[in-house]
């Protein structure tokens, strides 16, 4: 095994033992999480961030360490190192699910008086003569990677859009 692989494996696992650590810390925070504490919206989006950028991190260490281990070991290498970006992208899940219910509870009905914020209005013309009424839309809160144009990345780009979009049965079909 050359020194470089070694080296890369050891920069893998510093990452992915602090990456463990983030995910439990996560986990813990979406079984407890309360919209209304500022701390935890604080924490929840930080958790996300610092999972999105070592996702990002570990993958790229992935595709070095496939390209340099011997062919017989490649199917094993890849093997183990999807398991633990599955484990990231579950906790990623979990934790924008319990944000995400969380904040659907808090959002008020919509009416005339909670109207207020015209980033999350639209105007409904109805479907007969006459005015519109004022529709207050939820925010989407999804995670979703870039999709930078690489086909390699297209497959994981439309998973976590599938599972975010068109699957999410919370989401309504409004044609």
């Amino acid at each position: 095994m050359s020194q470089s692989l070694v080296k890369s494996k050891r920069i893998r696992s510093g990452h992915k033992a602090h990456v463990r650590g983030v995910i439990n810390d996560a986990n813990e925070l979406a079984g407890n999480y309360d919209h209304e504490n500022p701390e935890h919206r604080s924490r929840a989006k930080h958790y996300k961030s610092t999972l999105t950028k070592k996702m990002e991190l570990i993958a790229t260490l992935n595709e070095t360490i496939v390209a340099q281990v011997e062919e017989e070991n490649i199917e094993a290498e890849i093997a183990n190192s999807s398991e633990f970006m599955d484990e990231i992208d579950m906790c990623l899940t979990t934790l924008e699910d319990a944000t995400l219910v969380e904040a659907e509870n808090v959002v008020a009905p919509p009416t005339q008086a909670n109207s207020s914020q015209p980033d999350q209005q639209v105007d409904d013309p109805g479907h007969g003569g006459g005015g519109g009424s004022k529709v207050r839309l939820p925010k989407l809160h999804m995670h979703l990677p870039p999709f930078d144009a690489n086909f390699k990345d297209w497959s994981a780009f439309w998973d976590s859009f599938d599972s975010a979009v068109n699957s999410n049965q919370s989401l309504s079909h409004s044609y």
